[in-house]
């Protein structure tokens, strides 16, 4: 067999024209072209460079909802779902991963979080309510692909104060005879107090002070089943025996009054059908008119003892009116108004420094509730 050996360039003396062809055309220049040929060859060479990078476009562009997936969510709430498949979905996060085919249309393809097969159903037929998608793109041509989402069903929450904020669609009205037979009270959840009082003061106030009435005021509500707080408002009127010694003209009697505003802490004590029983603590800030300045009155000041205002009492609401349930039914609980008949008495203490007004006086009074009470299933 013939050896192959390779032979050099330079060796080859018949392929001398080659060397000279190729020399003459690469001293061929681009100026030996006029000018009308010189915009022939770049137009032509700007459009297949064009044609070039349209064809290596492939720039992918994700499928995109045209709602929000709150407003996706909401196609799915408004599904007919029956008590049970409520009960299941409330508070439950669910994944729903769609398939969108070349023109957008979403089609339900798997899911997480979904109780069972008849939920996944009804899911699959809302679906179909969804408005089309943004298909994907790659380049210039649609394509399929896949998209998820996530949201959350809504469920019940307890709020501040014990209430119960209803996060659903339907209100479910009780009637008095329901919420008598198959509800129990369960907590006193909001009161408005206004109570008339008649007073006496003790010691060195009671010396000068002759026995009074008063308006007091509480507008509260609970936490907790057995506490609760609110604000706690009142004023008084007296008698005097005597003038004070901050009195700009002695020897005169006239009358005194005062006024006072702070906060309340309620506990209740006892709680039956038709009666509740508390004992309360208040602390405020308490204003003694002791004397006019001038005599006859005019419109020229008062003398004022300023300090604070503490005081302890009970409190007895027996209702006379029948529950009025409110409209909503959360979690098995209802609420329902009534009026009642308070019964208060108790002890309270003013300092006023080296005042004479500092002091205490005890009180005992009657008044109207205006109240909410929280009731469970039994």
């Amino acid at each position: 067999m013939q050896k192959l050996v390779p032979a050099v360039f330079n060796d080859l003396p018949h392929l001398d024209f080659l060397r000279a062809g190729a020399c003459r055309v690469l001293s061929f220049s681009w100026y030996n072209f006029d000018y009308p040929m010189k915009i022939v060859l770049l137009f032509l060479s700007c459009f297949f460079g064009s044609l070039t990078a349209r064809a290596q476009d492939t720039t992918y562009v994700p499928a995109e909802p045209p709602i929000s997936v709150a407003r996706m969510a909401i196609f799915y709430y408004d599904i007919n779902w029956t008590d049970e498949q409520w009960a299941e979905l409330a508070g439950r996060q669910v994944e729903l991963i769609y398939l969108i085919d070349e023109v957008g249309e979403p089609f339900l393809q798997a899911s997480r979080g979904l109780p069972d097969d008849a939920v996944r159903d009804s899911m699959t037929i809302a679906t179909s309510r969804l408005p089309y998608f943004t298909p994907a793109r790659r380049g210039e041509f649609f394509e399929e692909s896949v998209y998820s989402v996530q949201f959350s069903f809504p469920s019940y929450r307890p709020a501040a104060g014990n209430d119960l904020l209803l996060m659903s669609r339907f209100l479910l009205p009780v009637s008095r005879e329901v919420l008598a037979e198959e509800y129990v009270k369960d907590y006193n959840a909001v009161f408005i107090d206004f109570n008339l009082n008649y007073l006496s003061h003790l010691g060195t106030p009671g010396s000068y002070l002759k026995g009074g009435g008063g308006f007091d005021m509480y507008i509260g509500g609970m936490w907790k089943p057995r506490w609760g707080a609110g604000l706690a408002m009142g004023t008084e009127f007296n008698g005097k025996k005597r003038s004070f010694p901050d009195d700009p003209i002695p020897g005169r009697e006239g009358a005194a009054s005062g006024v006072w505003i702070g906060g309340l802490l309620n506990h209740n004590l006892k709680m039956t059908d038709r009666g509740l029983f508390s004992i309360r603590g208040e602390l405020a800030y308490g204003v003694l008119n002791a004397a006019n300045r001038l005599d006859p009155d005019e419109d020229e000041g008062w003398v004022q003892y300023r300090g604070v205002h503490t005081g302890i009492h009970v409190n007895y609401a027996l209702r006379f009116s029948r529950f009025t349930p409110n409209p909503g039914l959360v979690n098995g609980h209802v609420t329902a108004r009534y009026s009642a008949i308070n019964f208060t008495g108790g002890l309270r203490y003013r300092h006023y420094g080296d005042k004479e007004g500092t002091g205490a006086h005890w009180f005992l009074g009657i008044g109207y509730r205006l109240g909410r009470d929280d009731f469970r299933k039994r």
